[in-house]
């Protein structure tokens, strides 16, 4: 056997030519002479009495069609860890695959290595405050896998669950507070000291008294109602002493809890108002005659003076 590309091929003693074990053909890397897939032979045989016939021959490599699916490589993940996976493929590709990441949704998150496929996200995942598109802990990426043939495309899910966090922080900044009465109370906002809440901090209200008044949710202020009437208290016990308890929790449920008192106390509002009233004594009278009653118009007087006039 001769030709141009004999050196690939081996002839048994019956004709039968085959390739070489080490010989695989490749359509996109053809290792032919003219590089065109057409591998050229000349068989010769022989006979017993050394008469010789030649024959030639091409054998000709086609294309396969190669077609391949990329894995979906949908994930859950805890937050606060990052998100690794590594993207695969199914059926046939032809030639090396080489990976990249769609630009939309939120590809701006991950990397992926274009020639091992490792996908990675660039930041630690926080439940509390989702970084993704619409916010909601679902983050969106489309995978390219690219080879000879072109590209194909697989979209994928990250999504991030939530993980019971402790933190340890106290209510501080609001304190007892003493009233005059008829005056809205409004208190100040308090703060939080210690350890940073997981995600928001919302404030409710509870105790004995706590119908009568209003917490913010968002800033922890109360406000009561109406004013208190020292003479007319509507706390628990009727003493002027309003008992309310104000609790912060975070979105992990931490808490914190703290008493307030508030004192009413009495401001005097005592005005008096007594009709001009005429009254007669009969000469003789005596010293413990009732002479008349007093009619008051406002106020509630603890002390009566008497001036008189006298008139014959």
């Amino acid at each position: 056997m001769t030709g141009t590309e004999a050196s690939l091929f081996t002839i048994d003693v019956d004709g039968t030519v085959t390739s070489l074990p080490a010989t695989v053909f490749d359509f996109e890397n053809p290792t032919d002479t003219g590089t065109d897939n057409v591998y050229n032979l000349t068989i010769t045989a022989t006979d017993s009495e050394a008469s010789t016939a030649n024959k030639q021959i091409t054998i000709t490599i086609t294309q396969v069609t190669a077609d391949f699916t990329i894995n979906d490589a949908s994930a859950s993940i805890p937050e606060n860890t990052a998100f690794s996976a590594t993207a695969t493929t199914a059926g046939t590709t032809v030639g090396d695959i080489t990976w990249s990441l769609k630009a939309g949704n939120d590809a701006a998150k991950f990397t992926i290595d274009s020639a091992t496929g490792v996908i990675t996200s660039t930041v630690a995942f926080d439940y509390e405050n989702p970084t993704d598109t619409n916010t909601d802990n679902i983050y969106k990426l489309t995978i390219i896998g690219t080879d000879t043939n072109g590209a194909k495309n697989q979209p994928i899910t990250v999504t991030v669950g939530d993980v019971i966090e402790s933190a340890n922080f106290t209510i501080t900044g609001i304190a007892d507070s003493t009233i005059a009465e008829n005056i809205i109370f409004i208190s100040v906002a308090p703060t939080l000291t210690g350890e940073t809440p997981i995600g928001t901090i919302t404030y409710s209200l509870s105790g004995a008294d706590e119908s009568l008044f209003t917490i913010d949710t968002t800033t922890g202020a109360i406000t009561a109602n109406a004013a208190f009437d020292h003479e007319n208290p509507t706390d628990d016990g009727a003493d002027n002493i309003y008992n309310l308890t104000i609790t912060a929790t975070d979105d992990d449920d931490n808490t914190d809890s703290a008493n307030v008192i508030i004192t009413i106390t009495n401001v005097f509002e005592n005005t008096l108002t007594i009709a001009d009233q005429t009254r007669e004594v009969a000469e003789n009278a005596n010293n413990d005659d009732l002479v008349g009653i007093v009619l008051e118009t406002t106020g509630e007087p603890t002390e009566y003076n008497v001036d008189v006039t006298k008139e014959v």
